[in-house]
């Protein structure tokens, strides 16, 4: 199986209880990976970074490799990723199959959209990492990425950097050995250019959907049942 790592960007400054809900899940399949690469970004360090400390001590996130970036609202998770991947690409000379997520909805103020993206973030959890050997397989069949919910809808249309097709709320898979072949340094220059970066480089028939391509993550209700059998029938 080639090595599992996650990129898993952290934000420190907004809603803590949408923080420790989305800790939580991911801590619950961190010691399936060979690392976790945590990319916190913090407004306030020296206050913020004492509230990960029960979640990235001990055991929680083993195997943790922990980078550090001053927060920037303008461009959000993109902060620091081509720095990560390098780190990643020199440590696994690109032999390496690597999970994207984040923190998902602690900047958000409305309640229902908050109410929303904990269903969202559970699901793309338990989608996305419960079982790795369907990843190899995904892999093995000829994609190079995959994730829960691929949307065939254009991003930043009318702007700098149109984007064909994303995966809706990150926690989505490329395998590196095709990542680092291509023009993996590009990473649009505003807030979703870390969702829209698989649509850069790979076609949407390189991409693989765990689940489905409709769905609008905030604003749509997203019920268990709706995955858990999707879920059931991967195992």
């Amino acid at each position: 199986m080639t090595p599992k790592v996650l990129i898993y960007h952290i934000y420190t400054g907004g809603d803590q209880d949408m923080l420790a809900y989305n800790l939580s899940h991911m801590a619950t399949y961190a010691d399936k990976f060979e690392k976790c690469f945590l990319k916190i970004t913090c407004n306030n360090p020296e206050k913020e970074r004492k509230l990960l400390d029960p979640y990235i001590k001990g055991s929680r996130f083993p195997r943790t490799q922990i980078l550090e970036y001053a927060n920037d609202p303008r461009i959000g998770e993109n902060v620091g990723l081509i720095d990560c991947l390098a780190k990643i690409k020199n440590e696994y000379n690109g032999d390496v199959d690597i999970f994207f997520a984040s923190t998902n909805g602690v900047s958000k103020k409305d309640e229902t959209v908050k109410k929303n993206i904990r269903a969202w973030v559970r699901a793309m959890t338990h989608l996305g990492l419960h079982n790795f050997d369907l990843v190899d397989e995904v892999f093995d069949s000829g994609y190079h990425c995959l994730g829960s919910f691929k949307r065939d809808v254009m991003m930043e249309k009318g702007g700098p950097y149109p984007c064909p097709w994303h995966y809706s709320g990150l926690f989505y898979w490329i395998r590196g050995k095709e990542l680092f072949k291509r023009n993996w340094k590009f990473l649009a220059d505003c807030r979703h250019g870390i969702e829209m970066y698989p649509g850069y480089l790979f076609t949407t028939q390189e991409s693989y959907c765990l689940f489905n391509t409709q769905q609008d993550m905030y604003h749509e209700e997203l019920k268990d049942e709706q995955w858990l059998e999707k879920l059931r029938l991967s195992v």
